[in-house]
C-alpha cells in the first residue's frame, strides 16, 4: 500500500492512514509486515532501520573492574568496589539517561535469589564530581539516575530478580574519568550519607 504505515499487532495487521502518519512524524514511511522491528520502508522503495549510535553502551564487552557474584542475604554490607565516572560515550540516547561513560561497563554483577532489596548508589573520590548511573539489568531493562543523593546517583530495585547487571557510572562531562567507589547494599536505610 503506498504511503501507508502498517504492521502486525496482537490482534492481526493494523493500518494507520497517511495522514496519522504524517502527524506522528513519519513523512511517507511504511513498515513492511513480517520483518525484524524497526524496518522502516519507504514509498520510494528505500529500507532504513533505526539503530544506536556507533558509540553506545556495549554489555558484550567485558567489564573494566570485573564481574563479581552476590545472592540475597550477602554479608559484610555494603559491598564496595572501585569504579570510574566518565568516558566518551553520551548516554541520552537512552531514555532517563545523562552523562557520560566508557562504552565497557565498570561492573558486572550477577545476582541469585528472588525477592532481596538491591540498592547501587556510587560516591565520588572528588567533590564537584556529578555522576549518574546506567544499569542494564534482566531482561535488558535499563535503569538511569543522577542525583538522587545530592550529586550522588543510586539506582533502587526493590525485589531483584535474578541474572546480569551491567552498571555504568557516569559524568557529566566528557573526557577524563572521575575515580569512586560503587556501593551495593540491601540495607533499605544505607545512603552515601550513611557511610
Amino acid at each position: 500500500m503506498r504511503g501507508v504505515l502498517t504492521g502486525r499487532s496482537r490482534r492481526g495487521l493494523t493500518t494507520i492512514a497517511p495522514a496519522l502518519a504524517m502527524l506522528l512524524g513519519l513523512g511517507a514511511a511504511a513498515a513492511c509486515h513480517g520483518e525484524s522491528p524497526g524496518a522502516i520502508h519507504t514509498t520510494d522503495g528505500a529500507t532504513a532501520t533505526p539503530t544506536q549510535p556507533a558509540a553506545h553502551l556495549d554489555p558484550k564487552l567485558g567489564p573494566a573492574h570485573g564481574t563479581l557474584k552476590l545472592s540475597t542475604g550477602f554479608s559484610g554490607e555494603p559491598k564496595h568496589y572501585k569504579a570510574d565516572a566518565g568516558g566518551p560515550v553520551d548516554t541520552s540516547y537512552l531514555p532517563g539517561c545523562s552523562g557520560y561513560a566508557s562504552s565497557e561497563p565498570d561492573l558486572r554483577l550477577i545476582w541469585s535469589g528472588t525477592g532481596g532489596r538491591l540498592r547501587l548508589f556510587f560516591v565520588p573520590g572528588k567533590d564537584g564530581a556529578d555522576p549518574g548511573l546506567a544499569i542494564e539489568g534482566p531482561g535488558e531493562q535499563w535503569q538511569c539516575d543522577n542525583d538522587t543523593y545530592g550529586k550522588d546517583p543510586a539506582v533502587d530495585y526493590p525485589s531483584a530478580p535474578s541474572g546480569e547487571y551491567d552498571i555504568w557510572v557516569t559524568n557529566d562531562k566528557p573526557g577524563p574519568a572521575v575515580d569512586g567507589s560503587l556501593y551495593l547494599t540491601e540495607l533499605v536505610y544505607m545512603t552515601p550519607d550513611g557511610l
